[in-house]
């Protein structure tokens, strides 16, 4: 379902090639003994409308259950997994969105990630790039906007409020993708570890003094 003639068409194909998948088109799904194995690559986003004029020009994807409309990432993740992997809600770019990308405001959003694997950092840092934001998997500067972090702790968390820069969990991506809008950042702020003795975080959590320098690793 990408278009055809494009680097991503290429692309999708080269990659199921790779996984010893097959490809089909309307004259010979018919040779695919389960349907439920034909899965349709498409784009990021997928409107009704983009959807409806899809159906019509091309008449292989109508063939494939909705539930099996993916995107090239998915295909990509698929390939270093080695396995086919679920729809998830912390993938949600996994399968075509139902609105225009890139999401609305989103240019001006720069993440830097905290307290991951190193995995879950490509992960969110690939997300955010797809509907249109910014990542710096490094250090983070005044010029980041956001930390997705896991808890409340570490020196980037601690730096948050000197530099300007608002700590949110990782849900706030997830449900900011879903809706299709950026969500209200109060809402998604980071807890503080369990583990943690409020005693020892006064006066050095979020907002506390000086930042030593303009960016922190």
């Amino acid at each position: 379902a990408l278009e055809k003639g494009s680097s991503q068409e290429a692309k999708a194909k080269k990659l199921i090639q790779a996984g010893h998948g097959r490809l089909f088109h309307g004259a010979t799904v018919k040779a695919i003994s389960n349907q439920s194995k034909a899965y349709a690559i498409c784009p990021p986003s997928l409107t009704p409308s983009q959807a409806a004029q899809l159906r019509s020009t091309c008449p292989d994807i109508k063939t494939v259950d909705e539930c099996n409309r993916f995107t090239l990432y998915w295909l990509e993740s698929c390939l270093e997994a080695g396995q086919l992997l679920p729809p998830m809600r912390g993938a949600p770019c996994y399968q075509p969105l139902p609105h225009s990308l890139p999401l609305p405001g989103m240019d001006q959003v720069v993440v830097c990630v905290s307290g991951f694997s190193a995995a879950v950092r490509t992960a969110i840092a690939r997300t955010v790039s797809i509907v249109g934001g910014k990542v710096t998997l490094e250090a983070m500067t005044r010029k980041n906007t956001h930390l997705i972090c896991a808890e409340a702790k570490g020196t980037k968390f601690d730096h948050c409020g000197p530099f300007g820069v608002m700590p949110v969990v990782a849900d706030w991506l997830v449900d900011s993708i879903e809706t299709g809008r950026l969500q209200p950042e109060e809402n998604y702020k980071p807890r503080l570890p369990a583990a943690m003795n409020i005693a020892t975080t006064t006066g050095g959590g979020n907002g506390g003094g000086k930042p030593s320098s303009n960016a922190v690793a």
